[in-house]
């Protein structure tokens, strides 16, 4: 019996041991030995060719930080690309991470920098227009990757190319500068601006979030808010969130204004859109998996008093299922 208590004691210890042993061998390792695992790592993690070129340095603390310049993604020695999943080139990367967030299974990025970055990436493997994987299924499926959370970010220069899929355009994304910073605090508020452009088209960004502290604390709802500006309209997005880690109890309200309808022409080519304003309003509401859509209202008023509302609810917000919609018309 005794016997058998030590080895049930020693299969315990055993990973733990391992795993003290493997932090003590990581942390003694030089800023060459890192590099050459951080090679390894984000190969793997893109399915591309990644090399540092330029410096590199980790320094490992409570909130472990990694700087390095010139990285080349999926990119031979002559600056060719390869053929990769993912090909281009990164100027600056800083990234800090707070290990004791780790703890409560959360990925807190404490500070994100990236400079300078120009990415292609090839097109999916199929037509995401298919049917094959419903919004539910993507849903559950980012449900599953650990929370990530960000405290401070800066983002300039960055451009994304994403090649289409059997014929269909490309993507160009582009975020000229973006940033994300904590005020206040410990359990003061996030606040989100960014200028990016998606296809030439031009957008501004304007949030504000709560903290870690405040999404971890269960007596009090999360509270965001974010509004996406362009020429043409505005959208808003306001309300409360019961559990945000985990994407449950939302309670959000969503807001769309179309000053002009025939501003539109610019974002969508080739639609013909008639005189006059548009606006819409609805509530979002329940699990990241069971979204509703109620107390929607849209409107279009035209010339002459022409004016459609579109008023009711959509039961199931991400399949669009449930629909229980009046339509009323005014057409003088």
């Amino acid at each position: 019996m005794r016997r058998l208590v030590k080895i049930v004691a020693f299969a315990i210890a055993l990973p733990v041991l391992l795993a003290g042993l493997a932090v003590a061998v990581f942390f003694s390792l030089s800023d060459a030995q890192h590099r050459w695992l951080a090679t390894r790592v984000v190969s793997a993690l893109l399915d591309s060719p990644v090399e540092f070129r330029g410096p590199f340095s980790l320094d490992l603390a409570r909130q472990p930080t990694l700087t390095a310049r010139d990285i080349w993604i999926g990119m031979g020695p002559d600056g060719r690309p390869l053929g990769a999943p993912v090909e281009g080139r990164l100027g600056v990367v800083e990234l800090r991470v707070d290990l004791g967030a780790l703890l409560h299974g959360t990925v807190l990025l404490n500070r994100l920098v990236v400079e300078s970055m120009d990415i292609e990436l090839a097109p999916p493997e199929r037509d995401e227009t298919d049917g094959g994987t419903s919004w539910r299924e993507r849903v559950r499926a980012i449900e599953e990757r650990p929370v990530l959370f960000f405290e401070t970010v800066q983002l300039s220069g960055i451009r994304i190319l994403r090649r289409g899929a059997l014929g269909a355009p490309p993507l160009f994304l582009e975020l000229q500068e973006v940033s994300l910073e904590e005020t206040g605090g410990a359990g003061g508020r996030i606040l989100l601006n960014g200028d990016i452009a998606i296809d030439g088209l031009p957008f501004k960004l304007q949030g504000e979030f709560g903290s870690l502290a405040a999404a971890r604390d269960p007596a009090v709802p999360y509270q965001a808010k974010l509004a996406i500006l362009h020429p043409a309209f505005e959208a808003t997005l306001e309300g409360q969130v019961e559990a945000p880690l985990a994407a449950r109890g939302l309670d959000l309200q969503a807001r769309l204004e179309v000053p002009d309808v025939q501003a539109l022409e610019t974002m969508m080519q080739g639609w013909p859109w008639p005189a006059g304003r548009m606006s819409a309003a609805g509530a979002i509401t329940g699990d990241i998996e069971a979204l509703r859509l109620g107390g929607l209202i849209a409107e279009f008023s035209g010339p002459e008093g022409r004016s459609i509302e579109i008023s009711g609810e959509i039961a199931d917000a991400l399949e669009l299922r449930g629909a229980s919609l009046d339509l009323t018309a005014r057409l003088p």
